[in-house]
């Protein structure tokens, strides 16, 4: 995905944030989904964790055929 978009989220007084719904439709984000969050750099990265798990297996497939 090269699609970019921006939003604006305030945080709450408990530090929550909610994902606008258009991001969310736009990454398939559903309620009982999990995210990893990964903080570098003053950055946030907002990550299924499907996601995750498919990016580690492309990553780690090649050594399964040592």
């Amino acid at each position: 995905m090269s699609e970019s978009t921006l939003k604006t989220v305030n945080v709450s007084e408990k530090g929550q944030i909610a994902i606008p719904r258009e991001i969310r439709i736009l990454l398939g984000i559903k309620k009982g989904d999990r995210l990893v969050l990964t903080a570098k750099n003053e950055k946030i990265l907002i990550q299924k964790a499907t996601s995750i798990t498919k990016q580690m297996e492309s990553d780690f497939e090649p050594l399964t055929k040592l």
